[in-house]
């Protein structure tokens, strides 16, 4: 009977410290998935940010360019848009993924795309007009400070958006 006694009390004294271990081991294991969650999302959040200040750069890269070569006459100054125009499709799908779950960031991002589309339309008509010998219209414009103005806007809305 004592032995009985005996084994009892030692079980329970393994048995709570177990059952306790594996409570905080369970408590542990959802603590470090929610923390690699939302390490995921900050990632995701500094990778969107950076890709939409990419853009804007390559935006007034490319609108720099256009400009020295208006100024000049000389293609070698339109590398900037040429890659601007290579690049940018690519850089907005990329951020277009990293929106993707995120409703009012998607409405953002779509209005971003319209904006570049926009702009260097500007930028090819400017160009074909210099070329052209009619750049009478294009640099007299304020379509293109609009356009930028609007960039920065919907640049500043993703940007707040993560923040």
């Amino acid at each position: 009977m004592a032995a009985d006694s005996t084994i009892k009390r030692w079980g329970r004294a393994i048995t709570v410290p177990v059952l306790v271990f594996l409570v905080i081991a369970a408590i542990l294991t959802i603590v470090s998935q929610q923390l690699m969650s939302f390490q995921r999302d900050v990632r995701r959040s500094e990778d969107l940010k950076n890709e939409v200040s990419q853009v804007s750069s390559m935006i007034i890269s490319a609108e720099s360019a256009m400009r020295g070569f208006i100024l000049t006459g000389q293609d070698i100054y339109l590398a900037p848009y040429t890659d601007a125009k290579t690049q940018l499709p690519n850089d907005l799908e990329a951020i277009a993924r990293l929106a993707a779950s995120d409703p009012r960031q998607m409405e953002n991002i779509a209005a971003l795309k319209r904006e570049v589309d926009i702009r260097l339309a500007q930028f090819d008509a400017a160009i074909a007009s210099y070329r052209a010998g009619s750049l009478d219209t294009a640099p007299h414009s304020n379509r293109g400070l609009h356009t930028m103005e609007e960039l920065r806007d919907i640049v500043s809305r993703v940007k707040a958006e993560e923040d």
